[in-house]
């Protein structure tokens, strides 16, 4: 082999080792990347199952000692910082702040006789997160007034024997309330209903049992959005306002056990989506409204112990989904009740005694009228 050629075989030799060179270095920082890629996504997962156990933490975390210390006031000496994940949800239930848990809902219930709920405690307890508040059985004071952050963040509110009694002012300034339920407790109103009502406009579900009112009905200031008004035994004064009439979406009207005077509103036959009807124990006088014939989606009618007179307008009849009436106690004239057989099979209630009220057997099966204690006519 000549000088040339072993100059050239060296020369291709060494291009080969480069080129071999060139690919060891590729293969290893090949190598270097899936390594670092491989330790990228174990510390993904990691991080991701630290997270978990933080989260898990700060969901069962402490409660605000300012609320421990109110609640403890109210006479829940068991509540300690944990009790976020130790009480039942029917006592109370918590966000999941991850610095400090605040409460959501909060149900105080038989307070010993030495609770107390100040001022300053119940602005401890009234935070943004709070939406649901009930006391129950709870005689302590009402605190001065309720704090500015739950006339926004408050949206349900019941009293059962507790904060009595209780100013109508004070439960107006709860303006985002959509659930108002307020039983055996004294709601003074000397300004008239309206000072309950007139802001809360976002209000659906209004319950003053047994609350002592002594005030007329508003004409005014009904929340466009009730669907349930339930105001039993509360001496309201005065008549049933036709105004009612307007609440196109209200389902439930309770105004029984009151001193409620004049005639029924015929108005009241407009409430198409009106399930229950209840004026019973009052005063009322004059006929049944024959408009009553239009609440198709009436179920339950309660009209006893008034002094309504005349008699039962045919348009009853029409009540295809009437399964509870009770027309006793009334002056009614008597005649023949306008239920033909496939409306009466469907009742489950029908209490007519002291009526002279009969029926027609051309009109109503004679055993369905007979389990009613209805008698034939003539």
């Amino acid at each position: 082999m000549g000088a040339a050629q072993v100059l050239e075989y060296n020369i291709r030799d060494g291009k080969r080792c480069s080129r071999r060179r060139r690919r060891a270095h590729d293969l290893a920082s090949h190598g270097v990347k899936l390594t670092v890629l491989l330790l990228l996504l174990l510390l993904s997962l990691v991080f991701c199952l630290m997270l978990q156990v933080v989260r898990a933490q700060d969901f069962n975390g402490e409660l605000d000692p300012l609320q421990v210390g109110a609640l403890r006031a109210l006479g829940m000496s068991r509540i300690g910082l944990n009790a976020c994940s130790v009480e039942p949800a029917s006592v109370l239930t918590c966000n999941d702040n991850p610095v400090v848990q605040h409460l959501v809902t909060l149900s105080v219930q038989n307070c010993p006789p030495t609770a107390t709920l100040s001022d300053i405690d119940f602005t401890y307890l009234s935070t943004t997160s709070l939406s649901q508040l009930s006391f129950i059985n709870c005689n302590v004071a009402a605190p001065t007034e309720p704090p500015m952050v739950l006339m926004t963040s408050l949206l349900e509110f019941l009293l059962l024997n507790s904060l009595n009694p209780i100013p109508g002012w004070w439960l107006g300034r709860l303006h985002g309330l959509r659930n108002l339920t307020v039983v055996n407790v004294t709601v003074v109103v000397v300004e008239g209903l309206e000072v309950v009502l007139s802001n809360m406009n976002d209000l659906q579900f209004l319950t003053l049992q047994n609350a002592n009112l002594f005030a007329p009905l508003p004409v005014k200031s009904w929340p466009a959005n009730l669907n349930s008004i339930a105001l039993s035994g509360s001496d309201i004064l005065g008549t049933i306002p036709a105004s009612l009439s307007e609440l196109t979406h209200l389902e439930n009207l309770d105004l029984s056990n009151n001193q409620l005077n004049g005639h029924i509103p015929s108005s009241l036959g407009e409430l198409q989506t009106l399930q229950i009807l209840s004026l019973a124990a009052n005063r009322l006088t004059g006929p049944i409204p024959a408009s009553f014939g239009n609440l198709s989606a009436l179920q339950k009618l309660d009209l006893s112990f008034n002094s309504l007179n005349g008699t039962l307008p045919p348009a009853l009849g029409q009540l295809r989904g009437l399964t509870d009436l009770d027309l006793r106690g009334n002056k009614l004239l008597g005649g023949a009740i306008p239920f033909p057989t496939n409306v009466l099979k469907n009742m489950k209630t029908f209490l007519v005694s002291g009526t002279n009220l009969c029926y027609d057997p051309i009109l109503t099966s004679a055993e369905l009228a007979r389990g009613f204690s209805i008698p034939l006519c003539g």
